[in-house]
């Protein structure tokens, strides 16, 4: 920021866009006094009282979730801003048979997450999985992945699967290593595409600066932890892509810019994410969990699947509601107006009566232009007609 100048009015609801690394968690620690800025000044009402709702849980933090929850607070770090380029690597391919999963069963001492479900994954299917939060779908991944083995049916993948698995919890990065270690385990040089690169240039891709490179993951911040998860999944080949929740933290051009990439990618995916545009753009599938361990498939997206679900016998997930119709607002009552409204009301008198000083001594100096004159004269009225019409709207 250089020179911003910003009024907040009591009431107001203000969304704050910008890319990575623009310096939107910067804005907001200015506005919350974490931070000063290093030059002018913010001046926040007595009465203000600011809470900040940070993108992650500290990892340290002692105590119960009840703890964690009263107490509060976090930090944020900044982003690097730019634009991302991904390239997925994509291994031979793997046979027909993906995954088959035969009356597969699971539940946890006080919850039931599959109950006798079966499924056929073929080579070039885009599924996506639904359901509410703490449903089980992630355990639901882990098992067609082989990674948890159902406690009864079961799961067979198809010869020559290759799976890159995206982790919602990040579990796959080492916190006390370096970027680069994590990506190219301590190597000066990476594989992508079948060609060499160096892990510098490699990781700019994903917007690390080279300074950032030698650093410990601990210091990122939510959305860099997932671009890089996103450069370590990326260089292994594979024909399989599982993604939990990918689109965590991510700004809009990268979530544009990882979709296509998903669309273009000629191998399976699995995806687990709660954003509907994204699902309905990858997914050619669903799965759904619709309660006590009753998972139904659906064709196309998150869309075809809410259209299907509202057949007679469509049952609605625990957890999800139902869209609820728009209704007609009544019309909004005319707020008052705000101080900075209040000022420039007070000085209108004076700058009406400039105007008119100005148009008469342009008058006044000939007519060799007067018509251009005349021109501006009727256009300058024409806005002080406008504004002050708006400015009794609000007064009103």
């Amino acid at each position: 920021m250089d020179g911003a100048t910003l009024q907040i009015e009591a009431g107001e609801r203000i969304g704050l866009l910008g890319r990575n690394g623009s310096g939107k968690s910067t804005l907001m620690k200015l506005l919350v006094g974490d931070i000063t800025p290093d030059s002018g000044g913010i001046i926040r009402s007595n009465d203000a009282r600011i809470a900040m709702l940070p993108q992650d849980v500290p990892d340290d933090l002692p105590g119960t979730v009840y703890d964690v929850v009263a107490a509060g607070g976090s930090e944020r770090r900044r982003e690097q801003a730019g634009n991302v380029r991904l390239t997925i690597q994509e291994a031979e391919r793997s046979g027909k048979l993906v995954a088959e999963a035969q009356r597969i069963s699971f539940a946890f001492a006080d919850q039931k997450i599959v109950e006798g479900f079966s499924t056929v994954i073929l080579r070039g299917d885009k599924v996506g999985i639904i359901g509410p939060n703490g449903s089980g779908k992630t355990t639901f991944l882990k098992i067609l992945l082989g990674d948890l083995q159902p406690q009864q049916g079961r799961v067979r993948l198809g010869s020559g699967v290759r799976i890159a698995y995206f982790d919602q919890l990040r579990a796959q990065l080492d916190e006390n290593r370096s970027l680069k270690d994590n990506i190219a385990d301590g190597n000066d040089m990476v594989i992508v595409g079948g060609v060499a690169r160096h892990i510098v240039g490699y990781l700019q891709d994903f917007l690390f600066l080279p300074e950032q490179i030698p650093a410990p993951v601990r210091s990122l911040s939510g959305g860099e932890r997932n671009r890089l998860l996103l450069a370590k999944l990326f260089i292994l080949p594979s024909n399989v892509l599982a993604l939990d929740e990918p689109t965590n933290d991510l700004d809009v051009e990268t979530l544009e810019l990882l979709e296509d990439r998903l669309l273009e990618y000629s191998g399976t995916i699995l995806l687990v994410s709660h954003d509907r545009a994204f699902l309905n753009n990858v997914a050619t599938s669903t799965i759904v969990f619709e309660g006590e361990g009753r998972l139904q498939e659906y064709v196309g997206g998150y869309d075809d699947w809410l259209r299907q679900r509202t057949a007679p016998d469509g049952p609605l997930p625990t957890g999800l509601k139902e869209p609820k119709p728009r209704k007609d607002k009544p019309p909004k009552e005319k707020q008052k107006l705000s101080y900075k409204e209040t000022r420039e009301l007070e000085t209108l008198p004076q700058k009406l009566e400039a105007l008119e000083e100005e148009k008469q001594r342009l008058l006044d100096e000939g007519d060799l232009h007067a018509t251009r004159i005349r021109d501006c004269v009727r256009v300058s009225a024409e806005e002080i007609r406008r504004f002050e019409q708006s400015m009794s709207g609000n007064e009103d």
